[in-house]
């Protein structure tokens, strides 16, 4: 006869929550490493709710269609540029960054490898089919749709993990920030790995929001033809 082993129940920690139309947070403080590990666990990757952990507050985030419409608009941009200037990259979606060693946890709404040496060593994992994020690098850009403002240090989780670059929607404007030798995320003028600013992200954004997507698509490609290769080409795109 076989024997079930029951996982004791979660503890209870205090919590607070706030509602804007389309996303709703709610923050978990003075949360443990071993109750936020097991809470990411028992949810699953299937799970459509957001947890980030800064070793302290645990953040979790229901998606609603604002959101969710946003993330992807940001999605196709960052892949029609990668694409347009031919840059090596791989998207990692909302993978779960767990890293016990820094305490800390976050899913990014969007997330990429365009480091040289972080491609391979993504590449050869997943050859190896493994699922276990351990044995991933930690991404090089990340990106945030911010509806409604955080309520833990989710900058303090980034530089933790060491990724150099964040692009932030908020108030319906792009910000991209680079990660700088004091371990404190800054306001850039450009992207370091697709070259675009961060006016002309959020023009585009606003344009894709309201146009039908081919559309935009197709005024977006033949702007990184014949404008951003040019000035990617000078910086060094694709070398």
């Amino acid at each position: 006869m076989s024997t079930i082993t029951r996982q004791p129940p979660l503890p209870a920690a205090p919590t607070e929550s706030t509602t804007v139309p389309d996303e709703e947070r709610g923050v978990m403080r003075d949360v443990s490493w071993d109750l936020y590990d097991r809470l990411t666990d028992a949810m699953g990757e299937e799970c459509h709710i957001r947890v980030a952990y800064d070793g302290k507050d645990m953040e979790i985030m229901n998606l609603g269609p604002k959101h969710e419409r946003c993330k992807e608009l940001l999605g196709f941009f960052i892949y029609e540029v990668s694409m347009g200037l031919e840059i090596d990259f791989q998207p990692y979606g909302s993978t779960t960054w767990k890293r016990q060693k820094e305490h800390s946890g976050v899913e990014s709404d969007l997330c990429y490898y365009f480091d040289r040496a972080k491609l391979e060593a993504s590449a050869e994992t997943a050859a190896r089919e493994s699922n276990d994020v351990a044995d991933y690098p930690n991404p090089d850009l990340a990106a945030e749709i911010d509806i409604s403002p955080s309520k833990i240090d989710r900058p303090k989780i980034y530089a933790a993990l060491k990724v150099p670059e964040i692009w932030r929607f908020k108030d319906n404007a792009i910000a991209i920030e680079q990660l700088g030798p004091n371990g404190v995320y800054q306001a850039a003028t450009a992207s370091q790995f697709l070259h675009v600013r961060p006016d002309e992200v959020t023009r585009w954004f606003a344009d894709g929001k309201s146009s039908p997507l081919q559309d935009w698509r197709r005024r977006l490609q033949k702007w990184i033809q014949t404008e951003l290769k040019a000035r990617a080409d000078s910086n060094g795109a694709g070398a």
